[in-house]
Order: C-alpha cells, then sequence, then structure tokens
C-alpha cells in the first residue's frame, strides 16, 4: 500500500501469536511471535511496544529475541500494574529496509489488550 510521499507499508502475513489471557502485576510476562518469512519478505528486527493503558504514558520498547523455533520478549513485572490493563503492539523490521505494525491497523484495532490482575 502507498502513501504520501511513496511510503510502502507492506502487510505483515504469517504472524502467529496467541494473546496471553492475563498478565499479572509485578511477574514478568514472556511473549512469543512465530512469523513465516519468504525469499521475498525476511525479518531484519520485531520490537514490542508495551505501556499500561494510561494515556499518558509513553510506551516502552524491548527487541525480541531468536528462541526455540521463534521470536520472545519478555515484558518486565515492574512495568505491569494491576490498576491498568496492559497495551501491546509489535514493529515488524524486514530485510528491505521496510517495516510495518502488528496488528495491522487496516483490520482492526492496531494493538492488543491484555487484562492484568
Amino acid at each position: 500500500m502507498y502513501w504520501p510521499g511513496g511510503i510502502v507499508h507492506p502487510q505483515a502475513l504469517g504472524v502467529d501469536f496467541d494473546a496471553p489471557s492475563h498478565a499479572d502485576s509485578a511477574h514478568d510476562l514472556p511473549l512469543r511471535f512465530k512469523l513465516q518469512e519468504t525469499e521475498e519478505r525476511t525479518f531484519r528486527a520485531v520490537h514490542c511496544f508495551y505501556r499500561n493503558a494510561h494515556q499518558a504514558l509513553d510506551f516502552e520498547e524491548t527487541e525480541m529475541q531468536a528462541h526455540a523455533g521463534g521470536i520472545e520478549a519478555v515484558i518486565p513485572g515492574t512495568s505491569i500494574d494491576v490498576a491498568w490493563d496492559l497495551m501491546i503492539f509489535f514493529e515488524l523490521r524486514f530485510g528491505d529496509g521496510t517495516a510495518t505494525r502488528w496488528p495491522d491497523w487496516r483490520n482492526g484495532t492496531p494493538y492488543l489488550v491484555i487484562p492484568t490482575r
């Protein structure tokens, strides 16, 4: 898809992510993500952005690391507050220099909400 200035926002195809049913306050939250690469589309990096669902807060970021057939990030328990649900989204950086977010804003809400307890 092309936007003013000719910037390409590629589709994030082949994403496999099962969101945790909840996040426990003060406990680290591991996130596991699988991506299907093709000859045309290889991944250079995947970053996870997260914050409590408090609009005055900035998102924190962590680069996901290769782990047992997929990639993984851990959201530190110190970033999880029982008073607020946790918002997350991912930035996929491709080998050709393009990038996109997942979940894709063209297909629904551009973030996931994980309830806290």
